[in-house]
């Protein structure tokens, strides 16, 4: 074969390979791009149907911390499931935003949910805290028209399989903790802690289960056993993975008439 045409063939082999190759990427994005508009194209109506619960726990409150974790449980019963699986990627799940407010004056703690779900959130919380006072409220606001604000977004380092320290490890009160920097406010300042969280599927505790096994099984092999992971680390992704899951997003905003510390 005369090597001209030998290179024409190639060349043009080459260029509808790399064709089709953005043809493939660009229906994908497009693809992509209609699941994140379908899943939220009503997202702006759910943000009108919201309600803001202000929660108060009486001081000589003797309920352990542990009993929160029943509320929290109680809330993956809320992610809705698609009547075939493939279309699971086109609904979006319900979110609700854990908030603790912190000012020179007092701290609060508010809930904000969709307001279907109303009665069931109230239910839970009443299951635990008897003596509570739930009570529906306006949307607080954190700023002020001269106020400088500071924004933090927290996120994982590692998979969601991995462990957190949960409040059982942790000696003192998490909760004591930060409720007592939010004390040390001045006049002015507001501090704000949001955690919005949203029922997940159970890829990720799939993934954490896998995770076990795999490691399990290479490490009752001694030639290849690297003997990396701790067995209370183990321990603790299998603890994990047997609970409910939820997407998260914790964020921290302050607000102070200056930025400096």
């Amino acid at each position: 074969m005369n090597p001209d045409s030998l290179f024409s063939t190639a060349s043009g082999l080459l260029f509808t390979v790399l064709i089709g190759f953005i043809v493939v990427v660009l229906l994908l994005f497009l693809f992509y791009a209609f699941v994140l508009w379908y899943r939220w194209r009503d997202r702006e109506t759910k943000s009108l149907k919201l309600i803001t619960l202000l929660v108060a726990i009486p001081q000589d409150n003797e309920v352990k911390i542990d009993a929160t974790e029943q509320i929290i449980g109680s809330l993956s019963s809320l992610y809705h499931n698609a009547r075939f699986k493939f279309l699971q990627i086109f609904i979006s799940q319900p979110s609700l935003s854990l908030e603790i407010i912190g000012t020179h004056e007092d701290i609060k703690f508010y809930i904000c949910i969709p307001q279907k779900y109303q009665d069931l959130v109230e239910k839970q919380i009443y299951s635990v805290y008897a003596g509570a006072d739930v009570r529906s409220v306006d949307e607080p606001s954190l700023f002020t028209e001269n106020g400088k604000v500071e924004y933090a977004w927290l996120g994982l380092k590692k998979l969601p399989f991995y462990p957190l320290k949960s409040y059982k490890e942790i000696p003192t009160d998490p909760l004591a903790s930060i409720t007592s920097v939010l004390s040390k406010l001045n006049e002015n300042e507001t501090t704000a802690i949001q955690m919005v969280v949203s029922p997940a599927d159970s890829s990720w505790s799939k993934s954490g289960r896998s995770f076990i096994s795999q490691t399990k099984k290479s490490e009752s092999n001694p030639q290849i056993a690297s003997y990396k992971v701790d067995a209370r680390q183990l321990e603790a992704i299998e603890t994990k993975s047997s609970k409910a899951g939820f997407e998260v997003a914790l964020r921290l905003v302050s607000v102070a008439p200056t930025s400096e510390i």
